[in-house]
């Protein structure tokens, strides 16, 4: 729209240049077209009004982006939160359960087929908080190039990245 509302303007100067007339009374003349020079004006006003139209539509749809990628930004950064506090979480209880029943387990208190049970349902949690902190990598990264500002989101992508349990 804009760039036709551009191509528009550079052919408007025709509708102020004198027309050339012929008459065998009055010979040759040059004449103005009232209707040329009000179509022309009336033209000129349409094409200014939507180019606001335009403009106000492109910036609330702008704003609009800008809005939707604050709260993206802002789950990400809950989502990084809760994924701190359950590896903290899985860091101090579950490596104690885990250093109790693997003593039982050595102790004889525990059966084999328990052992395995418990160190099994032990790495599916471990695995799933892994999967969790890929996926936020994953995120911070798409917003890093999604929002042109990668230095915000590399010094996270890093802790995460360097995330052990």
């Amino acid at each position: 729209m804009y760039n036709y509302l551009v191509q528009s303007r550079k052919s408007d100067w025709l509708a102020k240049i004198p027309s050339p007339t012929y008459s065998t009374r009055t010979g040759f003349g040059l004449s103005f077209s009232l209707q040329s020079i009000a179509s022309y004006r009336q033209t000129k006003q349409r094409n200014q009004i939507e180019l606001e139209r335009l403009k106000f539509q492109m910036q609330s749809e702008l704003d609009k982006e800008i809005q939707q990628l604050e709260i993206q930004i802002d789950q990400l950064f809950a989502d990084a939160d809760k994924l701190k506090i359950a590896i903290k979480n899985f860091e101090t209880y579950e490596n104690q359960i885990h250093d109790i029943e693997q003593g039982k387990y050595q102790n004889n208190q525990s059966t084999l087929k328990e052992w395995l049970t418990y160190k099994k349902s032990y790495e599916e949690r471990k695995n799933n908080l892994q999967a969790e902190r890929t996926a936020i990598i994953n995120k911070l990264s798409a917003m890093a190039t999604k929002t042109k500002s990668p230095e915000e989101f590399q010094g996270l992508i890093k802790i995460f990245t360097n995330l052990t349990f």
